[in-house]
């Protein structure tokens, strides 16, 4: 019968556990992935998007909010863990790995909606969803860069509204003209009181 394990697979896995002879010794986190790289079952960083904020928060930005002030940081920190509990009410708490362009483009719907309201809801200004939207964009860019992996593509990358409210235009009344040529003969009486009054010319 012929064996289940071939000569060559024998042999490249006694070529690598010599080779992890030196590690035994030491159990130093460094040594210990050499030692699963060695064996081909090094482990790739996995986190959710929120344990993600977990540490872009204690850790990635961790410098750069040393410096303010804690209402500051408070401020900062509410604004990016709100983005993060939008994004998970729309899509799930999923791996960072997994998020795709799909789930961005779910995002955006999310902040399209309330900006262009197709009800007669006040809408929210193109900058609230900017915030929403680069708060994710840059948590997903740090966050692997942080591990690493600095060309991967983001997801929500090109994703931006035009900053500002949109009003809806009031319909005019009948005696709007009347109106607007009363105010436009008030204005020129009162200019020509001025000049009288101050010898503008």
């Amino acid at each position: 019968m012929d064996s289940l394990i071939s000569r060559d697979t024998v042999t490249d896995l006694l070529h690598r556990l010599q080779a992890l002879g030196p590690l035994k010794e030491a159990a130093q986190p460094k040594e210990e992935q050499d030692a699963d790289a060695l064996l081909g079952v090094a482990k790739t960083p996995s986190a959710t998007i929120a344990q993600a904020m977990d540490l872009y928060l204690s850790e990635i930005v961790a410098d750069e909010l040393a410096s303010k002030s804690p209402e500051q940081v408070n401020n900062f920190s509410k604004i990016k863990r709100r983005a993060v509990a939008n994004f998970v009410n729309i899509n799930g708490n999923i791996d960072m790995r997994d998020i795709t362009r799909e789930h961005a483009h779910a995002v955006r719907k999310f902040w399209h909606e309330r900006i262009h309201p197709k009800d007669d809801s006040k809408p929210m200004s193109g900058s609230s969803g900017n915030k929403g939207l680069g708060s994710l964009r840059k948590l997903y860019r740090r966050y692997f860069e942080h591990i690493g992996e600095e060309e991967r593509e983001n997801p929500f990358r090109n994703m931006r509204f035009k900053d500002k409210i949109l009003t809806k235009v009031m319909p005019f009344k009948d005696d709007w003209s009347g109106h607007a040529y009363s105010r436009q003969m008030f204005l020129k009486a009162s200019i020509d009181k001025a000049h009288s009054l101050y010898g503008l010319d």
